[in-house]
Formats: C-alpha cells, sequence, structure tokens
C-alpha cells in the first residue's frame, strides 16, 4: 500500500514541476515575442530615416 502512495506523491510532484517548466517557459515566449515587436518597430523607424536622408533617385 506505501509503494501505491509513494507513487502518488512522485507522480503528482512531476506534475507539479512540469507546469512550473510550462508556466516559465510559456513566460519567456512572451517576452520574447514583446522584444521581437519592439525591434520590428526600431527597425521601421530606421528604415524610415535612411530614406528621408538618402539622396533622390536619379
Amino acid at each position: 500500500m506505501w509503494w501505491i502512495v509513494s507513487a502518488v506523491v512522485l507522480a503528482g510532484a512531476g506534475l507539479v514541476v512540469l507546469g512550473l517548466f510550462t508556466l516559465r517557459l510559456w513566460r519567456q515566449v512572451r517576452q520574447f515575442g514583446r522584444d521581437v515587436a519592439a525591434a520590428g518597430e526600431r527597425i521601421t523607424q530606421a528604415s524610415d530615416e535612411l530614406q528621408r536622408a538618402a539622396p533622390p533617385p536619379r
């Protein structure tokens, strides 16, 4: 009987650890998405500035 209880406790602990890893990864992916969006905006701004600073085509 004790081995059943220990297996259930071990499985529960495994699920908790898996849940914590999932939560951490989800937060990292969200932050990465925000970083990529911000970088895209900076690239757009830099491209606009370069277009304005470039001499007109001949």
